[in-house]
């Protein structure tokens, strides 16, 4: 059972995720995706360096190796949802991006030897469901069984021109976080809850930073960057707080039953996105985010 200490953390961490992404596409279309990543590595090394550089000196060499990957993982992750987020809806983007789940809860039961009972099972079936509706595009010249026909006989779910902008890379960047969840997580249980966030950041921020240098982009970089610290500074502050309150979290408590609450936080970004990005869904993509969220909120009762 997680603690109220746990809640708390676990409801910071979907309330800054939210708001935190909202912000994230803001600055991926000023700045691009490089730049946008490379921000958030040089804020979270700077902000968390004096609290984890004594424990640096501690670490054994199968920790560093496990922290370095899961900083080239986060990398990869980092960047296929900030390409998703520049080119797609915000609100289609964060639902697809609800996949991760799944996923996670995978590595929680293989290596953590968590369970789930058939309430949770059904409820994460349902999540992939409202995921694929979310994620349709509707094709008005076909009626409902045509549609339907296609779907099994043809493939068409799976067409490129049949999935909203950004849809794929979504998909992707959902196995990726899946990923990225659990290794954040073993560190935080094993090794550190802020080294694990702070040395794989600090490994993407390098590669970030190195891409920019190498493309005679760095300069630009922090012009830009300074032009938009509005923007900058909260977006940075927000991502590192979502991840903090997320490892605190997971700490003490079940990496699938974390990551099922936290995966509610694509309901801040639906208000968001319809509220202030104007952005319009069909009917049967709100049905689709109402099926999903339902099935991360019910879960989180068990």
């Amino acid at each position: 059972m997680i603690n109220w200490l746990s809640i708390i953390f676990v409801f910071g961490a979907m309330l800054c995720w939210g708001v935190g992404d909202f912000l994230i596409q803001k600055t991926v279309r000023r700045l691009g995706s490089i730049m946008t990543i490379a921000w958030i590595g040089v804020f979270s090394s700077i902000l968390l360096l004096p609290f984890v550089v004594g424990d640096l000196l501690h670490l054994s060499l199968s920790e560093y190796l496990i922290l370095i990957i899961a900083g080239v993982v986060t990398y990869f992750s980092a960047y296929f949802h900030f390409q998703a987020l520049a080119i797609g809806k915000f609100s289609v983007v964060e639902i697809i991006l609800t996949i991760e789940l799944p996923i996670t809860i995978l590595f929680g039961i293989v290596f953590f030897q968590e369970t789930l009972d058939m309430y949770q099972v059904f409820m994460v079936l349902a999540l992939m469901v409202g995921v694929g509706l979310i994620s349709y595009r509707e094709d008005g010249d076909l009626n409902f069984w045509q549609k339907i026909a296609n779907y099994i006989f043809r493939y068409e779910f799976f067409k490129k021109e049949r999935l909203e902008k950004g849809a794929w890379l979504a998909l992707l960047t959902g196995v990726f976080l899946g990923i990225v969840n659990f290794v954040t997580a073993y560190g935080a249980k094993e090794i550190s809850p802020l080294l694990s966030i702070w040395l794989p950041w600090f490994i993407f921020s390098i590669i970030s930073l190195a891409y920019l240098v190498t493309h005679s982009q760095f300069a630009k970089m922090w012009q830009l960057g300074w032009q938009a610290k509005s923007l900058v500074i909260p977006m940075a502050i927000l991502d590192i707080a979502a991840w903090l309150f997320y490892v605190y979290a997971v700490k003490d408590n079940s990496l699938s039953v974390t990551i099922i609450i936290t995966q509610s936080y694509p309901v801040i970004a639906v208000l968001l996105a319809v509220s202030i990005n104007r952005e319009r869904l069909r009917w049967y993509q709100y049905g689709g985010v109402i099926l999903a969220m339902s099935a991360s909120i019910l879960i989180s009762f068990v």
